[in-house]
């Protein structure tokens, strides 16, 4: 703990704006049982015996079957010993934190701190209490922000989900930059969601003042595809992009609302790459060791479907380690135009398969809708790359504004 305080303080001589904390938790309740836990919570009234028993119950120790919840209901109540458990490891997380704040804070006063938190202590203190030892109560005296980790992926749920967490952190008394997720199959629609969600929050009368914004986690897994639809046709090209270091070994396209009859893979994959479809044409996946795709590359798939295209996002790119390659919330519509080459065997006798300049010079490269662009290939690709570069900005922007709001509350 001294450590920490001294490290705090040396950061605070430097020029900087704030201090982000994060996993300051427990990683489990099962953890953090030395001799001298147990000691401190037999001090504050607990019955070592009783402690005993909550935490093997719950996991199965010791010859019980474990109730995964047992713990959890003896907070909910009020059992003395879970009540102290849970006291006995807030008042560490507390103390902590509050150690590294005041020994930055001795040397620059106006450190803005903020913390990474899980989201269940948004709307379920018994569980946050006791298996994190993380509170919300506790965040909002102690921090001037907080990022709750509405990971809605993760947690098989939805924007609806994200903007009630905001919502409950801040009637809990905080300040929120919402964490949302692009990791673990994350995709734009989802994403895309969630941000309108939050930007309604911000200009809600009542909690407008406390939603500074959002953050994406994390930047080394958020990559981008670009996705061209032929509609007469019924072709599909999806353009990958490797951004990170680490090249990909395999790749799944998800079909949404279509059905994939058959799959081709064009420049940028290896050549030993293996495709393998669905029975339901559902999705494709795509195979190849040590990689599929490069680090710094990127690639083009060629998918024919079947059905008819009504989702804005009709393929979710997901590619190795469950890493989010994002498509762009509006595939571009190609339909009549060229620039792509299709595999030759799907477009025989077509004049479409050869490669022609662009040539449309209006500036109407949005239909009325919104939703579907009508941009030449070229122009589409210097897009989705300017559009990834915001897209990857957004983080800095938002820490940029709340630096700039520098509101202590």
């Amino acid at each position: 703990l001294e450590y920490m305080g001294n490290v705090a303080a040396e950061l605070a001589a430097y020029d900087i704006d704030g201090i982000h904390l994060d996993y300051i938790r427990y990683n489990h309740l099962s953890n953090g049982w030395s001799k001298a836990d147990m000691s401190a919570v037999v001090k504050m009234g607990a019955n070592e015996t009783r402690v005993r028993e909550i935490i093997e119950r719950t996991f199965g120790y010791n010859g019980y079957t474990a109730e995964s919840n047992y713990a959890f209901n003896a907070y909910k109540n009020n059992d003395p010993d879970a009540l102290i458990i849970a006291q006995y490891r807030r008042s560490n997380i507390r103390n902590y934190a509050k150690h590294i704040i005041d020994s930055a804070r001795a040397v620059n006063p106006d450190l803005i701190f903020s913390a990474a938190m899980m989201p269940e202590g948004a709307y379920e203190a018994a569980f946050a209490d006791m298996h994190y030892g993380q509170s919300y109560v506790d965040s909002a005296e102690l921090y001037d922000y907080i990022c709750p980790m509405s990971y809605s992926t993760n947690y098989g749920k939805d924007s609806t989900w994200v903007q009630k967490l905001a919502k409950n952190s801040i009637d809990l008394g905080n300040r929120v930059v919402m964490g949302l997720q692009v990791f673990d199959g994350a995709t734009t629609s989802r994403l895309t969601s969630e941000v309108v969600s939050l930007n309604k929050l911000a200009f809600d009368k009542t909690y407008g003042d406390s939603a500074l914004g959002y953050v994406f986690f994390r930047h080394g897994t958020f990559d981008y595809s670009a996705v061209s639809v032929d509609n007469e046709k019924k072709l599909i090209e999806v353009r990958i992009f490797n951004t990170g270091t680490t090249p990909y070994t395999s790749l799944r396209l998800t079909a949404k609302g279509i059905e994939i009859t058959d799959v081709k893979l064009g420049s940028g994959f290896s050549e030993t790459a293996t495709t393998d479809i669905s029975t339901e044409g559902l999705y494709v996946n795509v195979k190849d060791m040590p990689s599929i795709i490069p680090a710094i590359g990127d690639a083009r798939v060629y998918i024919k479907y079947s059905g008819e295209i009504k989702s804005a996002v009709p393929i979710e790119v997901t590619a190795s380690r469950s890493k989010a390659v994002c498509v762009y919330n509006g595939y571009i519509d190609i339909t009549g135009k060229s620039g792509i080459n299709w595999p030759e065997e799907w477009v025989k006798n077509d004049i479409a398969n050869t490669p022609q300049s662009p040539t449309n010079t209006d500036n109407n490269d949005y239909d009325s809708s919104g939703k579907t662009a009508h941009l030449p290939m070229d122009r589409w690709v210097s897009v989705a790359l300017t559009v990834g570069a915001v897209a990857l900005s957004v983080a800095a922007i938002i820490t940029a504004v709340l630096i700039f709001r520098k509101k202590r509350k």
